[in-house]
């Protein structure tokens, strides 16, 4: 004799939305966690900096950013006795080589990274301010949002041997990265309030669809239980591929073939969160 099962039809239909809105919960949760918690972005940013591949980045930046913005030749005629002065513009050419890799050297520092972590979180803290009208300061009529790189310049060029000679004659703007324009912060703040927003409701509606589905399923409950578990592992399973996908097609499109192992690297460590909740979900979901 077959086991009615009541509710069967609304059940299945709760079933299916749960597994949408795993997708839609990891995904808000990740950005939520990842965009707007400063520990988290000054994490993020110092495993960046610890990747090789973003470190040789990084110092090909700051030593291109010095040449750019110091007549390292001038400088050295200026210290250099005066039969060595005809010298200065192949030292000077030697010695930005040597300063790259330098550069490299200087950026597994631990005190160099802390400087970058501190730049980058200074830089976060400053922008969620804006996205979340904190300040008072910039607006979204006036200013950008930049990440100020010069002391980590500053401090390579020292780490080279450069710093007593030119540290202070690098311009205050050298290092100034910009992350995102004035004209852009009215679609920042409005995404803002829709992640925060989104990651919130959508987790609160999966737990609640969970339960009213398991409260409609009387007489199954166990069998609900389990097709709610495929359900969540589907979702996370569909994360993971697109992330997979994603990493793809953004490097391919945003960076020029010599950033790509950078930019690769980059989208591995900045999704890492995201990876991390969809395990998460998965191994919790195997356990039901």
């Amino acid at each position: 004799m077959a086991v009615e099962r009541p509710n069967r039809g609304w059940v299945r239909f709760l079933t299916v939305l749960v597994g949408i809105l795993t997708v839609i919960a990891i995904l808000t949760t990740w950005a939520d966690r990842q965009l707007f918690d400063t520990q988290e972005w000054g994490d993020t940013s110092l495993e960046m900096l610890q990747n090789k591949e973003i470190q040789t980045q990084v110092a090909d930046y700051a030593v291109s950013e010095l040449y750019n913005n110091v007549d390292v030749d001038a400088e050295l005629k200026s210290v250099l006795p005066g039969d060595l002065k005809s010298l200065s513009g192949p030292a000077a050419g030697g010695l930005r080589q040597v300063a790259g890799e330098g550069a490299q050297r200087a950026l597994s520092d631990p005190r160099i990274q802390s400087l970058w972590q501190t730049a980058n979180e200074t830089a976060h803290k400053t922008l969620i301010n804006i996205l979340e009208n904190k300040s008072s300061v910039v607006d979204t009529a006036d200013g950008n949002v930049t990440l100020d790189l010069r002391p980590l310049i500053v401090e390579i060029a020292d780490q080279v041997g450069l710093g007593n000679t030119i540290g202070d004659k690098i311009p205050q703007d050298v290092g100034t990265v910009e992350i995102i324009k004035s004209s852009e912060l009215s679609t920042a703040q409005t995404v803002t309030s829709v992640i925060k927003g989104t990651a919130l409701i959508a987790t609160a509606l999966l737990l609640l669809l969970m339960a009213l589905a398991i409260y409609l399923s009387k007489g199954y409950r166990w069998l609900t239980l389990l097709n709610l578990a495929i359900a969540l592992i589907i979702g996370a399973v569909i994360i993971l591929i697109l992330r997979s996908i994603a990493g793809g097609l953004v490097v391919n499109q945003l960076a020029t073939p010599d950033v790509q192992p950078a930019a690769q690297a980059a989208y591995g460590i900045g999704t890492g969160l995201l990876k991390s909740i969809a395990w998460s979900i998965i191994w919790a979901s195997l356990a039901l």
